[in-house]
C-alpha cells in the first residue's frame, strides 16, 4: 500500500492536528504508533464503535495501535466511585472492546491492550514527570480543558489533563485518537509536554456520535435515547423504530447519523478487506436497494424513493448483525456477566 494511502486510511473521517508528524513518520518509512485511550466509567453505548472503526483503519495502514485504559484516570475523575469497582469496570470495558474488535474482523493480534495502573500509575519516572508538571501547569490552564474539570471543585480532576498527556509521552506514540470533547486536552497535551523535553504528538479528532434524538448520546441520558451494546435485538429494533426521524434536517437526525458514522464506515472498510458487507433499503416502489454512499440515501430520502420507516428497519437489521456477535460473546462468558454485576450493579 502507498504512504499516500496509508495516510488516508489514518486520517479519513477525522480532524488532524498536526498531521506532519504522521506524514513525517510515513516518509521515512518509519513504523507509525498511535493509540485510542477511553477512561472506563459510565456503561459505553455504541457512540464507542466510531473510535473501533478508526482502530480497523489504522490497522490497515500498518499501524501499530494501542487501546489504553485509563483507570486511575477514571476513579480521579469519578471521585464518587470506589476504585474497586473502577477495577471492575475496566475488566468489562477490556471484555467489551475485545468483543467489538471481533466483532468488527480485526484480529486481536494488531491491537494491543494496556492498562494505565499497570504500565505507569506506580512507575517512578512517571511519577517524576508529573510532579514536574504540576510545577509548570497552572489551575486556569487545567480548567481550560473542559470535560468536567472546568467547574469541578475537587482535586482529583484536576490531575486528569497531566495523566492523559503523559500517557502519549510513555506509550511512545506519534498520534492520539479522541472525541471532539477532547479537544481541550489536546491543546494542553501541545502545549506542556514538550516543556517537560518530550516531543508533541499529532491528533486525531473524530465526530461524536449523537443520541436517537440528536443531542449527544451519553451514559446519563435516557436509555430510550442510546443504543447499548448488549440491548437486545428487540430492544434495538423497538429504539429506533420508535425514534424521532427529522427528514428535513438530515444533519440534526440521530438515526441518520448512525447510518452516516457507523454503518457506511463500516461497509466500506469491511468490503476493502475482502469480508462482503452491505446496506440494503427497501423502496417506496417495494424494490430493494443495495446503498453504497450515504450521499445516496440521503438523496433518495429527500426525492421520495425512500422512507423514514424503510431507513429505520434497514439500520436496526444492520445495527443488529453488527452487535450480534457482542452479544453472543457476552451470553457465552461468566467471567464477564459476573464482571457486568460487580462494575454495574443494578
Amino acid at each position: 500500500m502507498t504512504i499516500d494511502k496509508n495516510y488516508e486510511l489514518i486520517a479519513r473521517g477525522v480532524d488532524v492536528q498536526d498531521a506532519q508528524i504522521i506524514k513525517h513518520k510515513l516518509d521515512n518509512g518509519d513504523l507509525v504508533k498511535g493509540f485510542w485511550g477511553t477512561a472506563p466509567t459510565g456503561k459505553p453505548h455504541i457512540g464507542y464503535l466510531l473510535p473501533c472503526i478508526k482502530l480497523m483503519e489504522f490497522v490497515a495502514a500498518g499501524v501499530e495501535t494501542c487501546v489504553y485504559f485509563a483507570d486511575t484516570y477514571a476513579f480521579l475523575i469519578n471521585h464518587d466511585v470506589s476504585a474497586e469497582r473502577v477495577g471492575y469496570r475496566t475488566r468489562y470495558y477490556q471484555f467489551l472492546l475485545s468483543a467489538i474488535l471481533d466483532s468488527l474482523g480485526v484480529p486481536k493480534s494488531k491491537v494491543s491492550f494496556v492498562t494505565e495502573s499497570e504500565r505507569f500509575t506506580y512507575d517512578p519516572a512517571f511519577i517524576s514527570k508529573e510532579h514536574q508538571l504540576c510545577v509548570l501547569v497552572s489551575q486556569d490552564a487545567i480548567r481550560a480543558c473542559g470535560n468536567e474539570i472546568d467547574e469541578t471543585n475537587a482535586l482529583s480532576p484536576m490531575m486528569c489533563p497531566g495523566r492523559q498527556a503523559l500517557a502519549e509521552a510513555f506509550l511512545g506514540v506519534h498520534f492520539q485518537l479522541g472525541g471532539e470533547d477532547q479537544r481541550g486536552m489536546f491543546n494542553f497535551a501541545n502545549t506542556f509536554l514538550p516543556q517537560l523535553g518530550f516531543d508533541k504528538a499529532a491528533h486525531l479528532i473524530n465526530p461524536l456520535l449523537p443520541a436517537l434524538s440528536g443531542a449527544k448520546m451519553s451514559s446519563s441520558k435516557a436509555a430510550s435515547s442510546k443504543i447499548e451494546f448488549l440491548d437486545t435485538a428487540d430492544d434495538v429494533t423497538s429504539k429506533i423504530l420508535t425514534c424521532h426521524f427529522d427528514e428535513e434536517n438530515v444533519d440534526s437526525n440521530g438515526l441518520l447519523a448512525i447510518a452516516k458514522m457507523v454503518i457506511f464506515p463500516f461497509t466500506r472498510i469491511a468490503n476493502s478487506t475482502g469480508k462482503p458487507w452491505e446496506f440494503s433499503c427497501e423502496l417506496a416502489d417495494g424494490r430493494n436497494k443495495e446503498y453504497i454512499s450515504y450521499e445516496e440515501l440521503v438523496r433518495d430520502l429527500k426525492e421520495g424513493t425512500v422512507g423514514a420507516k424503510c431507513i429505520k428497519v434497514a439500520v436496526a437489521s444492520t445495527l443488529n448483525r453488527l452487535l450480534e456477535p457482542i452479544r453472543q460473546a457476552f451470553a457465552s462468558s461468566k467471567e464477564w456477566q459476573e464482571i457486568a454485576d460487580l462494575a454495574y450493579p443494578s
